[in-house]
């Protein structure tokens, strides 16, 4: 009998948008490091303040870990489920604005060992078709032989 099971990476977690255990900044703190099956995620929260049309301040927020198609990812969020794609890459998942606020979310997926730091780090993974090798993609095959 061969067993089959095949690992995407070790990936970041952490939830600075619902304020978890513990921190998850942009750089830094960046959370711990998880096994994942399929893909890594990271969705970025960003507030910027404005006056006159101009950005006058910013505040950042982060949820990085394991994904499939991201939809974990942008869970009890403002973030819009339904413009979840699944795609390797980076994709605006929804922005609203009050007041002098714009609040903007962005979804980033990626498939390569620790892989989901920061948002400019992710922009341009790319899509690779099937049987190409993914770099960073660590596969483990386990053979289990009956006696």
């Amino acid at each position: 009998t061969i067993v089959l099971f095949k690992l995407c990476c070790q990936c970041y977690a952490c939830d600075g948008i619902k304020q978890s255990d513990g921190p998850c900044a942009g750089d830094g703190q960046i959370g711990e490091k998880v096994t994942c099956e399929d893909k890594c995620g990271l969705l970025l929260e960003e507030r910027l303040t404005e006056k006159k049309g101009s950005v006058v301040s910013s505040e950042s927020r982060w949820r990085r870990g394991c994904a499939t198609d991201g939809k974990e990812l942008v869970a009890n969020s403002d973030a819009k489920p339904d413009k979840v794609t699944g795609e390797l890459g980076c994709t605006n998942v929804g922005q609203y604005s009050y007041d002098n606020i714009v609040v903007r979310h962005t979804l980033c997926l990626c498939n390569s060992t620790l892989c989901n730091t920061h948002k400019n780090a992710m922009s341009g993974v790319a899509i690779t078709g099937p049987g190409i090798r993914l770099t960073g993609l660590v596969s483990i095959l386990l053979l289990v032989q009956a006696f």
